[in-house]
């Protein structure tokens, strides 16, 4: 068996955090934000060369390694972290809890290794956290990637709230730039 690639930390959607006050603001509004962000910090690193972005494993996977980032423009407040592992290469998933979805990819270009701010967003069906005062489709947050290492996008499901059968769709930013994305069902 050969070694295990090197994984960039990786995030695997927001988790809820007991105590964290009230999302109000509009989701729309926090992620216009988070895409600026992204934009400003990837035109920062003007020097890499994105050739291509390709999805290397999708589906249903388990996180090892799990820690929580702190994460305010997503409906829960935080994000997962962590090493994602393939459990199966599948687009329809289980409405239950624990269940992590998303995908691996490879952002293809030069100098290989050099960073790159992207931005991940979920679309989503409508969910409301049971604190916060507006319902959400669209969840996103800013995460970095190194060129040609894999990288991974994706949710997990934490909270009953956000158990919502329906497409879900994981898409990857570099600015304004589509990079990749993947449509999951869930059941």
């Amino acid at each position: 068996l050969g070694a295990r690639p090197q994984l960039d930390p990786v995030c695997c959607g927001p988790t809820s955090a007991a105590g964290e006050g009230d999302m109000r603001d509009d989701m729309r509004d926090r992620l216009a934000g988070v895409v600026v962000v992204a934009s400003m910090v990837g035109w920062s690193v003007s020097h890499a060369r994105v050739e291509r972005t390709v999805v290397t494993q999708y589906g249903l996977f388990a996180i090892t390694d799990p820690s929580l980032q702190r994460a305010p423009e997503t409906s829960a407040g935080q994000i997962h972290t962590g090493l994602p592992t393939l459990i199966s290469t599948t687009d329809r998933l289980p409405r239950k809890k624990g269940t992590a979805f998303g995908y691996q990819f490879v952002v293809e270009g030069e100098p290989k290794g050099s960073q790159l701010a992207v931005a991940i967003v979920v679309d989503h069906p409508s969910f409301r956290k049971p604190s916060a005062m507006e319902a959400s489709t669209r969840d996103g947050w800013n995460q970095t990637v190194g060129l040609g290492l894999p990288s991974y996008a994706g949710w997990a499901f934490d909270e009953d709230w956000e158990m919502v059968a329906g497409d879900w769709t994981v898409r990857v930013f570099s600015g304004p730039r589509l990079l990749a994305e993947k449509t999951f069902i869930v059941e």
